[in-house]
């Protein structure tokens, strides 16, 4: 086996042939382990697109919250500052 053909097994939804080549296919040509591997790929992509996209969320909403902070602290920064003026 070549590295190439290791490195495309690593890929869901391939098997290897009789002659050692690898190929894509749907369920009807993959063995059971070949079953079972690309499920597990397929539930962890799966699970780390959830998770980039809730993080991407939070991170937009902590943005939003961060810009609203730092409006507010330059309003009482200066509100401050001017207090300070007339002691």
């Amino acid at each position: 086996m070549t590295l190439e053909a290791i490195l495309l097994k690593l890929l869901p939804f391939t098997y290897i042939d009789k002659h050692q080549e690898v190929h894509f296919s749907l369920w009807s040509d993959l063995n059971d382990g070949d079953i079972i591997i690309t499920f597990v790929e397929v539930f962890l992509f799966s699970l780390f697109l959830i998770f980039i996209i809730r993080l991407i969320i939070s991170w937009l909403k902590d943005r939003k919250q961060i810009n609203l902070l730092v409006d507010l602290l330059e309003k009482y920064k200066n509100v401050y500052l001017i207090m300070l003026l007339f002691e």
